[in-house]
């Protein structure tokens, strides 16, 4: 049950929990994977601390969009910047709005169908400590 904060890193499932101070929805694509049973793909990002974790996993248990996506219920991405497709359309009205640190709230939707979700923009303070860690004078 990983929870993966540096790139690449990202998740493919049939059900994912996800939790944004931001939810932004793009423009539906049309669908390019023979697997899915979809003519559409729905496109999302999630920004400011966000998070996308497995609920269920595929059946069977293969990646279809990238060969390095997380599989397994309870693994899940989280970041600055999370792009993400699914099969479902999100329905903003359906996501529960919670207090998620000190301040800030957050919108928390659980979304059914195909899901990939992927990490575009790690935390700054780990994205600064793993330039620290890999710059030799």
């Amino acid at each position: 049950m990983p929870i993966k904060f540096t790139l690449p890193a990202s998740i493919e499932c049939s059900k994912a929990s996800i939790a944004a101070r931001k939810i932004i929805p793009g423009q539906p694509i049309r669908n390019i994977y023979p697997q899915l049973n979809s003519p559409l793909l729905y496109r999302f990002k999630l920004d400011f601390n966000c998070e996308a974790v497995i609920v269920d996993e595929l059946d069977p248990k293969q990646a279809i969009v990238s060969d390095d996506s997380m599989l397994v219920a309870g693994d899940g991405i989280k970041g600055d910047m999370i792009s993400a497709l699914s099969t479902t359309i999100m329905k903003r009205e359906k996501a529960k709005i919670k207090t998620a640190s000190g301040r800030h709230q957050a919108s928390l939707i659980t979304l059914k169908g195909f899901i990939f979700a992927k990490l575009e923009k790690p935390f700054r303070a780990i994205e600064n400590r793993i330039c620290l860690l890999t710059y030799s004078p």
